[in-house]
């Protein structure tokens, strides 16, 4: 996930550069400091990326 607006794109080409299934989305609201800044979206973008069988 990318919290800087317009950069997304950017690092996700180079992270698809070495994992093709690599996904990004912009989180609204957020800085530097993901994890503490939204901690629910990032738990629901792992279980989303690693759905439960």
């Amino acid at each position: 996930m990318i919290s800087e607006e317009g950069f997304l794109n950017v690092m996700l080409a180079g992270a698809q550069g070495a994992s093709p299934s690599a996904t990004g989305v912009e989180v609204a609201g957020s800085g530097h400091w993901l994890a503490e800044e939204a901690p629910q979206r990032i738990i629901e973008e792992i279980n989303a990326f690693y759905p439960s069988k």
